[in-house]
């Protein structure tokens, strides 16, 4: 698609339908980058450069699938730095939208880039976010996962690695990879605790 049309598009974009046409497209030019079509001169810089374009008017329109895409973007854009603190505005509209499941990235979002830096507030909302997500959606792994590991921590809650543990281990029992090493830690920590070091 040439430049010129697809910004005529874009700015003539005012349904949903055009704007689930636009997610589309964005995906297979996302999909573009990651193959490496920018990198051998396949894909222009120019047409990787309207992505963005494309789902920020999607977003506009009100579709919230367009919130999860777009937030990716800006995080893992190949152009400069990431943009954190936009993909977590961008987030926040697709909650805002109903996309309930966008807590889920808000969160690794705030806890992998932001802990030193998020405010008690913005940790709360997050974690408050997360657990009425996985309270609904008690099959979510991932979800899962995340919960128990801010629990632990304390990152928006108090720290409880009792309650972690048992979050962990319903982790586990779906699958999740990621629990099943942070719930050996816990154990492997807590028996240190109990036992003592081994020159006791």
């Amino acid at each position: 698609m040439q430049q010129i049309e697809l910004i005529n598009q874009i700015e003539a974009s005012s349904t949903v339908a055009d704007a689930m046409e636009l997610i589309a497209w964005s995906k297979a030019m996302v999909g573009k980058v990651e193959r490496g079509d920018m990198v051998i001169g396949i894909m222009s810089i120019d047409e990787a450069r309207m992505i963005p374009v494309a789902l920020r008017k999607a977003l506009d329109i009100g579709v919230a699938e367009a919130a999860l895409c777009l937030a990716d973007w800006l995080l893992r854009t190949p152009f400069g730095e990431p943009d954190v603190l936009g993909s977590e505005g961008v987030l926040l509209e697709g909650i805002a939208l109903g996309m309930d499941e966008a807590c889920v990235p808000l969160m690794n979002c705030r806890w992998l880039y932001r802990r030193d830096t998020c405010t008690d507030q913005e940790a709360k909302q997050a974690f408050i976010l997360l657990e009425a997500w996985c309270a609904k959606n008690f099959a979510d792994g991932e979800a899962l996962y995340l919960l128990g590991l801010v629990t632990c921590h304390g990152f928006g809650t108090s720290a409880d690695p009792t309650q972690s543990a048992k979050i962990l281990d319903t982790a586990v029992q779906l699958g999740n990879a990621d629990a099943m090493f942070e719930l050996f830690i816990y154990y492997a920590v807590t028996s240190f605790e109990i036992l003592g070091s081994p020159g006791r």
